[in-house]
């Protein structure tokens, strides 16, 4: 048998290695086990899971160790006695495996580590005694068989057997249930020894003694035989047996590894005299865990044991049917797939010969050709084109590479090289179209018929012109530069930087990196097929920077007229010529645009609108625009001028009308809603009336004469009053059109946003209306001063200030302080207010951050209020910086301060002297009733506030 047993390991270790068909390592981590029979003396050895091998040196140093050859004197280690010629030793030497526990009849290696334990197991082979007890740790017991083949592997060669690394130092760190074993051989390894057991028969540790590190055991043996217990007769324990048999056959359907176990069981195993050692075998052959096993070898009775045992074989089939299914859902899914490869193949090859197909490459190569067909390619750029395709003909299809430049030529060859649409001069047309889409908005339409009569004058439009249209959101910079490309016959392409932090989206991403791809201008020329699109980069102003880079700073080659001409992308690495593009930028606010970008650049600023040509725009393109998106009509409804004027000045007080767009929507989306709940419940009506008139004829007909003849057609039917609900009323008295008015504009959009017009209605002393300029447009800011405390002490006098305000305007508030005492004091020279009191400066709506210097002039006029005890007129705005000498300086924003105050119904404005001509360029429907006055200094701003009272 150990002659059989070297062969087999010997064969299993060369087919590891030549074949693969079997291999060793699977031994421990598959389903089934192993068995080679055969050999010189007819032997067969059963290896049980876990025996496995690493590398093949090693494999076959076990092999040969297991030849009687191998260790010449320890003859007693290599005889292999039955189980009952085994004495019953009373005390045995204590091991404890980690994996499973090892089963009677069957062969369990294991490599030792320990070196007590070592020496003790080679004293125990050289004195004849090679035994013995094996229990299973229960610290290692919920190891799972999918586990073995990682757990404790060593290195440097070491098979991945069970190793006991230490010794037994109490019975709580076993189960007490073991296994007799005969060490057959014992041969050193690298860090320990190996040892190879059988197991015998059952065992119970009952107690333990530990000397030197060396487990020892006093045990009880237990010799099987078969069970007293009722119905536990011969014929169960057959039926058992015949069952194990029929069950291992079934697996073998499915796993071809149990063959051998099988023969091996009919040949050496009487299933009807040793129905217990079946079980054992059986239980072995299983995928079964360690708790499972140890079960098995916890169950004294025979017939338990036998019914354990079938437990798991039915559960080995059940998995095994489980890996057949998946196997072979595999194996077709794989099958099906070789076939249609193979398939194609032959397809392809077929077609070739036929001429009905080329090659892929002269596909490719074809077709990148043709892409260039009627395009004026530069010299530089063909020079690239011929390069990569004579690299792409040399290339495998299958590589990498052949992607990477494919695509690259996908690139090259499909830009619009010399190729540009048609562009219309015609001064008319375009201002009939720009018109149509917008108004107002005459600052840039201006500029536009400009660029466009440059244009006819010089034969092309003139390059190297960079527009940046600057303005609150919602006044139409976007939807401008659609009209503007309409207006020109050119191709729009607009792409948004706002929070663009990435460098690569401009210049593109090196063709080094995966997934790469060129930026943003290179893909909106090969959008629009021209070189001379429109290009609208939207919020300029909102780019961010990051670790990839400043995308503000590549736009400076971009938007440069002297370097677009030769733009260089990381993608393509050739020059591209963007001087014909027309760049139109958009910004809410120029502050935040770096200074070389903006200097490449032509402000249009776009301002709100006032309320006049709010209404008109809602008449002329949103309320229609909405009637359109909800399929309604102007036969469905109607919204009146005055409802649109309550809208705006209630509802919608922003610079731009994308509020009052969503309000008109909302109008129409709730008129939509009533007139289908109308028109369903008039449905509705219609249909009771029909259903009560069919019951009143089929009730009649039951009581007619004969009882079945319908009713007399002359029978009339009788009106049946049927009571209706309020709602239901109310509906039927809906009537088209619906009239949106002022008095039901409150049913469809709710209650006003803004309850005045004016946050007083009447100023009060030390209140001053100033005017302000933010991103969303103007804005009026009230200027609020009061007295806090009164001191006869001028030390303790001062000024505090309130309304989350900036640096600059605190300091404006400093200087406005300093400039208002000077002036009382010029004025009132016994007035001293400012020296004995404390004052509070406030400016409302405390969580909106303010700052600027153009407030100065107001701070000044509210101080002066509150220390003369004057109010100012009530139609008063200002706006002005205050300089320590009481000069007044220019500031920005007056289209925008001027609407805000036209909001707010301020018809008296104050502006700086140097602002008056930047007034007069107003349109005249902005300054219609307006009386704007332009100062020099502080006293020209005191005679106006105070006028009525001097």
């Amino acid at each position: 048998m150990l002659q059989s047993r070297t062969q087999w390991l010997r064969l299993a270790a060369a087919s590891r290695w030549s074949h693969r068909s079997i291999h060793t390592s699977s031994l421990g981590r598959g389903r089934g086990i192993g068995l080679m029979g055969g050999g010189r003396r007819g032997g067969v050895v059963i290896l049980i899971r876990g025996f496995c091998s690493r590398a093949q040196r090693t494999v076959e140093a076990l092999a040969d160790g297991l030849g009687p050859e191998a260790n010449p004197n320890a003859s007693g280690a290599n005889e292999i006695l039955r189980p009952g010629d085994v004495p019953d030793f009373p005390v045995l030497t204590a091991v404890g495996v980690n994996r499973r526990p090892v089963i009677p009849g069957t062969i369990y290696p294991v490599v030792v580590t320990n070196r007590e334990l070592i020496e003790h197991v080679q004293s125990l082979v050289n004195s004849g005694s090679p035994y013995l007890g094996t229990f299973l740790r229960q610290s290692e017991v919920e190891v799972k068989e999918t586990d073995k083949g990682t757990k404790n592997q060593k290195q440097d060669g070491i098979p991945a057997f069970d190793t006991i690394d230490r010794g037994i130092m109490s019975l709580d760190e076993i189960y007490t249930i073991g296994t007799l074993t005969q060490i057959h051989n014992i041969f050193p390894i690298r860090g320990g020894i190996s040892l190879v057991l059988q197991g015998h028969r059952r065992l119970t540790a009952q107690s333990l003694v530990v000397s030197d590190g060396v487990s020892k055991v006093k045990v009880q043996h237990y010799r099987g035989k078969r069970s007293k217990k009722t119905g536990d007769g011969p014929d169960v324990l057959e039926a058992y047996a015949n069952e194990i048999l029929t069950t291992i056959k079934e697996i073998l359907k499915f796993n071809p590894l149990f063959k051998e176990q099988l023969d091996y069981l009919i040949a050496n195993v009487d299933v009807n005299l040793n129905p217990g050692r079946l079980a054992d075998t059986a239980s072995g052959l299983t995928g079964a865990t360690s708790t499972e096993l140890q079960e098995i070898l916890e169950a004294f009775d025979i017939q338990e044991r036998v019914n354990k045992a079938l437990y798991l074989l039915k559960k080995e089939l059940q998995a095994s049917k489980l890996q057949r299914e998946i196997s072979q859902k595999v194996e077709e899914k794989v099958n099906e797939n070789h076939r249609k490869f193979l398939l194609q193949e032959q397809l392809k090859n077929i077609k070739r010969e036929l001429g009905l197909e080329k090659d892929g490459k002269n596909v490719l190569s074809t077709k990148f050709k043709q892409q260039l067909d009627g395009k004026d390619v530069p010299e530089e750029v063909m020079k690239t084109i011929e390069e990569e395709l004579e690299r792409l003909s040399s290339l495998e299809e299958s590589s990498s590479e052949f992607s990477v430049t494919r695509n690259y030529l996908d690139w090259l060859t499909g830009l619009p090289w010399g190729l540009s649409s048609n562009e219309n001069f015609d001064i008319s047309r375009a201002q009939k179209i720009l018109d149509r889409d917008h108004y107002g908005m005459e600052d840039v339409k201006n500029r536009i018929l400009e660029f466009i009569a440059v244009g006819k004058l010089l034969g092309q439009v003139p390059q190297g012109k960079i527009v940046c249209l600057v303005g609150p959101p919602g006044v139409g910079k976007t939807s401008i530069g659609k009209s503007i490309a309409e207006a020109l016959n050119r191709e729009f392409f607009r792409f948004s930087v706002g929070g663009l932090s990435d460098v690569a989206e401009i210049k593109g991403h090196r063709r080094t990196y995966v997934g790469s791809m060129p930026g943003k201008l290179i893909q909106c020329l090969k959008k629009t097929q021209v070189s001379n699109p429109v290009v609208m980069i939207d919020e300029i102003d909102k780019m961010g920077t990051g670790y990839r880079g400043d995308p503000s700073s590549a736009l400076l080659e971009v938007l440069d007229p002297s370097q677009n001409a030769s733009f260089m992308d990381h993608y393509l690495d050739v020059p591209i010529d963007l001087s014909r593009v027309l760049f139109i930028c958009t910004a809410n606010m120029t502050d935040t645009i770096p200074g070389p970008l903006a200097d490449r650049m032509e402000f249009i600023p776009l301002s709100g609108y006032i309320m006049q040509e709010k209404v008109e725009i809602a008449k002329q393109y949103l309320s229609p625009a909405a009637l359109k998106e909800t399929g309604l009509t102007d036969k469905d409804v109607q919204l009146s001028e005055a409802s649109i004027e309550q809208l705006v000045r209630w509802y919608c007080r922003e610079a731009g009308v994308r509020n009052l767009q969503k309000h008109i929507n909302q109008i129409y989306r709730k008129a939509a809603l009533h007139l289908v709940q109308a028109s369903e419940q008039g449905d509705k009506s219609k249909d009771s009336k029909d259903v009560i008139s069919q019951t009143y004829n089929y009730v009649s007909s039951l009581f007619s004469p004969d009882g079945a003849e319908k009713i007399n057609s002359e029978t009339s039917v009788p009106e049946v009053k049927v009571e209706e609900k309020e709602e239901d009323k109310e509906e039927k008295k809906l009537k088209r059109p619906i009239m949106v008015t002022e008095e039901n504009l409150g049913d469809y959009v709710g209650k006003p946003i803004f309850t005045s017009d004016k946050l007083y209605d009447h100023t009060p002393v030390g209140v001053v209306m100033g005017l302000a300029f933010n991103q969303l447009g103007g804005a009026t800011l009230y200027i609020e001063a009061t007295v806090v405390d009164e001191h006869e002490d001028s030390s303790r006098s001062g000024l505090h200030t309130t309304g989350q305000l900036g640096d600059v305007m605190k300091e404006s508030a400093q200087i406005a302080y300093t400039v208002a005492k000077r002036t009382l004091r010029s004025h009132d020279r016994k007035n001293n207010f400012f020296s004995k009191n404390s004052i509070h400066m406030h400016v409302p709506e405390g969580a909106t951050p303010k700052d600027g210097p153009s407030a100065g002039i107001t701070m000044v006029t509210a101080l002066l209020s509150l220390a003369t005890g004057k109010q100012v007129r009530k139609d008063l705005a200002m706006t002005g910086e205050i300089t320590l000498t009481g000069r007044v300086l220019p500031i920005g924003g007056v289209r925008e301060k001027t609407i805000a105050a036209r909001r707010e119904l301020a018809t008296t404005l104050i502006f700086p002297k140097a602002n008056e001509k930047d007034f007069e360029e107003l349109p005249h429907l902005v300054k219609e009733g307006l009386k704007p006055h332009f100062v020099e200094n502080f006293e020209q701003v005191y005679k106006i506030a105070f006028e009525s009272e001097d």
